[in-house]
């Protein structure tokens, strides 16, 4: 008999420890959730936070296909043009 109370009572710990471990395993589930839905908006909120710059970019796209459309090259960029010369202007 004693050998059969002793089995019952393991098989009991054994299963109030298999209760507990699937419950720290939802708790970190939860959590790991939780941090998941809070990147996605933080992520989001950037997103929201620079819409100025992809349009200005979208629009620049539009208008120099457009100008190339009807014959127009685009302006090249301010930066560097590689000369050297100084334009001067006569009186």
């Amino acid at each position: 008999m004693s050998d059969k109370s002793d089995l019952k009572a393991e098989l009991e710990r054994k299963k109030q420890r298999l209760a507990q471990i699937r419950q720290e395993k939802k708790i970190k589930e939860e959590e790991r959730k939780k941090k998941e839905v809070w990147k996605k908006s933080e992520s989001q909120q950037k997103r929201e936070a620079t819409p100025e710059d992809s349009d200005l970019d979208r629009k620049r796209r539009e208008t120099e296909a457009l100008l190339q459309s009807i014959g127009i090259s685009p302006e090249p960029s301010l930066g560097y043009q590689g000369t050297n010369t100084i334009p001067t202007f006569k009186m």
